[in-house]
């Protein structure tokens, strides 16, 4: 049976039923190093299942008896850490979780090792599906004591569970634990910290967090951060949006062009292109007859009156002219489908054509993005708000090539009348390319309420 690890399973399906007998848990032991031995051990997940729903009478032995039959054989340290790894997880499927705990902790006890951290954030997934989240917050907390590892991912569980139970005071003593920590790499559980704030709608508390990210004092690994930020700002606009906030979604959103470029709110838009320094800057937005202060308006000017203005070599204006062709220069048109039939609290949908002038490209290729430590791919959204109420209504991701059509739904107010809002193109990556477009919609008195008004 050794050389057909699926003849062993077999096997054991002939023997199930006979746990009185004395050599039925060393046969079952036999059959888990045989299937772990070949790397099956995905084949563990249902076996173990069905073996724990037979219960230890059924069975004819308990769960520490297979522990510790497995433990009679050489290389039994890896081979028990995997199957108490499959053991947690299967107590964790059948929501038998105090079962699942006192496995993990046993095996660490016995072994001085406990099962890997994909066991325990498994584990922690089914017990804040579940609604256990004092149960998982205190089985963290005996991991920390413990000095066990956890990971990025394991905090972003325990943030969550912490943010569920209000439990403001737990959120500052895992913050404080995190930034006071030597063994694990700041940047990456921080950011996850983040991560399970923003998720858990705690949006204002993670953008302040934010702030110190740059703070070399504080987080050394500046790479790392910013390439965790693009995916925790995106996080961070879904949580927002999903509330309704109109102005933080596009604050989040104009963060987001921010990291990607380096540069903060207050600087000239300028500064994006290649050679561009503070003071040329300046010159351009104090040049005289025209303020030169976007990507566009340098485009609009005449080569001499350019090559005056910036005074540089070909090499250079070569390299701005580069970065000119591939910033986004997109036609945005929209119309409201149906716009003659709009009645109060009726859902209606907008529609948005966009077409990029690619400037004779072929491709639209990466964002140009030097501060950025990676390769990095445009994005957009599509907002739809009213701005009176600071109110989102609706919106949509997008990553445009060439063309797209897009659609957002949103519903109109309950009363007649003249309804205006607001359509936002915002960009993920650059700054000074987002448009804006106030938009209205004619609801009219519905035939039913008219008949009832008669």
């Amino acid at each position: 049976m050794k050389d057909d690890p699926y003849l062993a399973l077999s096997f054991l399906k002939r023997i199930q039923g006979n746990g009185a007998l004395p050599s039925v848990v060393q046969a079952y032991a036999t059959v888990l190093r045989i299937v772990c031995g070949w790397g099956l051990d995905h084949k563990l997940d249902p076996f173990l299942v069905e073996l724990i729903r037979k219960g230890d009478e059924g069975r004819g032995f308990t769960v520490m008896d297979l522990l510790k039959a497995i433990g009679e054989s050489e290389q039994s340290l890896v081979l028990l850490s995997r199957v108490s790894t499959a053991l947690v997880k299967a107590y964790a499927n059948l929501e038998m979780f105090d079962e699942a705990i006192d496995i993990f902790f046993q095996t660490y006890y016995s072994l001085g090792r406990a099962p890997d951290s994909k066991a325990l954030n498994f584990l922690m997934n089914r017990m804040f599906a579940s609604g256990r989240t004092d149960m998982l917050v205190g089985v963290f907390w005996e991991i920390e004591r413990l000095g066990l590892d956890a990971d990025a991912q394991t905090y972003v569980l325990v943030v969550q569970a912490l943010c569920r139970n209000e439990d403001t005071e737990g959120v500052e003593k895992l913050l404080s634990r995190l930034l006071n920590s030597e063994t694990r790499k700041p940047c990456v559980f921080y950011m996850s910290f983040i991560e399970g704030l923003s998720i858990n709608q705690m949006t204002g508390i993670a953008y302040l967090l934010l702030q110190p990210l740059m703070d070399a004092n504080i987080l050394v690994d500046k790479r790392e951060v910013l390439l965790s930020a693009t995916r925790l700002l995106q996080a961070m606009v879904d949580v927002i949006s999903s509330n309704g906030w109109l102005n933080l979604a596009l604050l989040a959103m104009e963060v987001s062009q921010m990291v990607t470029q380096g540069m903060w709110e207050r600087d000239s838009m300028l500064l994006q292109l290649p050679h561009f320094t503070k003071d040329l800057a300046k010159r351009c937005q104090e040049n005289p007859g025209k303020h030169i202060e976007t990507v566009f308006d340098l485009v609009e000017m005449e080569d001499e009156e350019r090559q005056e203005l910036l005074k540089m070599s070909d090499a250079q204006l070569l390299d701005i002219a580069r970065f000119c062709n591939r910033f986004p220069n997109i036609d945005l048109t929209y119309e409201v489908v149906g716009s003659e039939e709009v009645t109060p609290g009726k859902e209606v949908t907008l529609q948005v054509m966009l077409e990029r002038d690619m400037e004779g490209r072929t491709e639209v290729g990466a964002v140009d993005a030097p501060r950025y430590p990676k390769t990095k791919e445009e994005g957009w959204w599509l907002v739809v708000g009213d701005t009176k109420t600071n109110q989102l209504l609706a919106i949509k991701r997008v990553s445009l090539q060439r063309k797209a059509k897009v659609k957002l739904d949103f519903t109109v107010p309950n009363e007649p009348g003249e309804k205006s809002y607001t359509l936002y193109f915002m960009c993920d990556s650059y700054l000074g390319c987002d448009q804006e477009y106030s938009l209205s919609v004619d609801v009219k008195e519905s035939v039913a309420g008219d008949h009832m008004e008669e």
